[in-house]
């Protein structure tokens, strides 16, 4: 209420405020969400005003209370970070939501306009990593379970504060997920250069956020909780397509073809862990595959008229690796394929037969008549598979049958040589940018 201010130093006041709160302990932080809580009423004020920023988005450069805004934001990650003491409290789990579903819709809202021009929220001063990354209110969910996971391996916390946990962290995530499905699966027919891309992060920070919350679910026993099952069914599904919109080696940009978030960066790291973690949920995850993904791409039966969901859900796994082998991602991601093919091959219940199947299927699915979906044009795997030669493809079967049956971890390695000569062998000129290291979601006093 004070007259004096500019509406640029209030921002930093409350920016300051936030910092000095976000330094007590976490007991104290939390008791700041708590509802009908001593601090609740300044936390909401928090909040609003870390709302109201990306209702301010405009096409100029970002002005000073902007930046002090991407200060602001800083600190409430901060400060709601500092508040996930075994669980999120009530209100913050609330206030994550919105703040997530905020940030998600103005990036919705950007690429709906379908032209490149600048961003005063989504700008290198505002919100970037040199600030504080989009995505980071993500990655305190994910900070509080790390945080717990911490406390269970080295301080003795009982393992049984999992089940009491786990449903403010699963809370949270569901609350926003459809805005982070909408962001993450969001494109044009332009590309955008004039912004600071916030896409990357935030499917980095989802995925992050998911590798952390299955491996807390698998040490607390709670692998089977329905809602869990689904969050994750439904975020690899997110994953297969990102996947077959990008284009693999030997396949051109067609006219209008959209142009999606790029994958040439530490969000492939977090897509290999997810994939490396989720086939432990074991076969169901191959149906529930199946079921998400039909929903949204028209297939034709595989041959034989095969349309078992295992079969077609192990096919759509398997398509999307095999578009990963033949140039979806950076040559350096392909190095981690025997480590998700192994995982898979136990999701089949290590069953030599079974895991050869969707191996197969993944090398024959195909869209429907004229259907288009992303940039596959007929065959899910992409180029390769669309012009194989019937010798080529029965030798693939015949080794893939082979080696699926044979024993030692040497298989992993043969199977990896085996796809990479389907699909292309080594990629040698790619465009791609050399391994990189995970965002730095650090914002402490920016």
């Amino acid at each position: 209420q004070r007259t004096d201010l500019t509406q640029a130093q209030t921002m930093f006041i409350l920016c300051e405020a936030c910092f000095d709160l976000s330094a007590f302990p976490p007991m104290l932080c939390k008791e700041l969400f708590a509802v009908n809580g001593f601090g609740t009423a300044a936390t909401e004020v928090l909040i609003e005003a870390c709302l109201t920023g990306f209702n301010q988005n405009s096409n100029e450069e970002p002005s000073d209370v902007a930046i002090q805004w991407g200060r602001l934001r800083g600190a409430t990650v901060a400060l709601i970070r500092s508040s996930a003491d075994c669980g999120l409290p009530e209100f913050a789990v609330e206030a994550m939501k919105a703040l997530v579903n905020a940030e998600c819709n103005a990036v919705v809202s950007y690429c709906n306009h379908n032209y490149d021009v600048c961003s005063s929220v989504f700008h290198e001063l505002v919100i970037s990593e040199e600030v504080c990354a989009a995505g980071s209110f993500i990655i305190a969910i994910r900070d509080g379970i790390v945080a717990m996971r911490s406390r269970i391996s080295n301080d003795g916390l009982d393992v049984s504060a999992i089940r009491v946990a786990i449903p403010s962290y699963l809370s949270s995530m569901i609350g926003c997920k459809d805005a982070v499905f909408r962001a993450v699966g969001s494109h044009t027919t332009t590309d955008l250069i004039e912004w600071e891309d916030p896409r990357p992060t935030i499917f980095e920070a989802w995925l992050l956020a998911m590798n952390d919350l299955i491996k807390l679910a698998f040490e607390g026993g709670c692998q089977d909780d329905t809602t869990l099952v689904r969050l994750v069914s439904e975020t690899l599904a997110l994953t297969i397509q990102v996947l077959l919109h990008k284009r693999v080696d030997k396949e051109n940009k067609l006219p209008g073809q959209v142009e999606c978030l790029s994958l040439d960066g530490p969000q492939t790291l977090a897509l290999i862990e997810f994939f490396e973690l989720v086939f432990n949920f074991g076969p169901s995850l191959l149906t529930n595959t199946a079921s998400l993904v039909t929903s949204q791409i028209h297939l034709d039966s595989l041959p034989g008229g095969a349309n078992d969901n295992y079969l077609v859900g192990g096919g759509i796994i398997v398509a999307a690796i095999y578009r990963c082998v033949s140039g979806a991602v950076p040559p350096w991601a392909v190095e981690y394929v025997p480590s998700i093919l192994k995982s898979l091959y136990s999701c089949c219940g290590n069953d030599p037969e079974a895991f050869h199947t969707i191996l197969v299927a993944g090398s024959e699915l195909q869209l429907n008549g004229d259907y288009n979906f992303g940039c596959v044009r007929k065959t899910l795997a992409g180029h390769y598979y669309d012009t194989i030669k019937p010798k080529t493809k029965n030798d693939f079967i015949t080794k893939a049958r082979e080696i699926s049956a044979s024993v030692g971890n040497d298989k992993w390695r043969k199977l990896k040589v085996l796809v990479k000569s389907v699909c292309g062998g080594k990629k040698k000129d790619s465009d791609f940018n050399l391994k990189p290291q995970f965002t730095n979601w650090e914002c402490d006093r920016i």
